[in-house]
């Protein structure tokens, strides 16, 4: 496995989420040892973390909402396992589509998720050791 090149905040931020609490990990090496830990649990591999991990970490998604989108691939899987009944559509059935207020993020949902991602950010780098004069 190659060490991917992420910061220490950065690691944590994942870490963080995906343990759905706050995690300070001292180093790279146990934040990684960590992350493979948390996503084995969750049954995914470390290569699935770091695919996603990049709308965590620009902002565009919460630590809940990436979480959510990362297991939902999982168990899209699953239930295709057990459904043993043909996928397409019965000839009277009407094809449902989503409503689009539910496949379009707001405007307003977009900046709490940026706020959210800067405030965890900036939470991080003030707990990261530094030089002596920045407060």
């Amino acid at each position: 496995m190659t060490e991917p090149t992420y910061s220490m905040a950065q690691l944590a931020l994942i870490l963080s989420a995906l343990e759905n609490q706050r995690r300070n990990p001292n180093s790279k090496q146990t934040a990684m040892k960590a992350i493979e830990r948390a996503a084995a649990a969750l049954g995914l591999s470390t290569a699935d973390v770091f695919a996603a991990a990049d709308g965590l970490l620009d902002g565009r998604l919460s630590a809940e909402t990436w979480r959510a989108q990362l297991l939902e691939p999982a168990e899209a899987a699953t239930d295709e396992k057990d459904t043993s009944a043909s996928t397409e559509p019965a000839a009277d059935e009407v094809p449902v589509e989503p409503a689009p207020a539910e496949a379009i993020i707001g405007v307003r949902q977009q900046l709490l998720a940026a706020c959210q991602a800067a405030e965890q950010w900036l939470l991080a780098e003030r707990e990261r050791p530094g030089d002596p004069g920045r407060t």
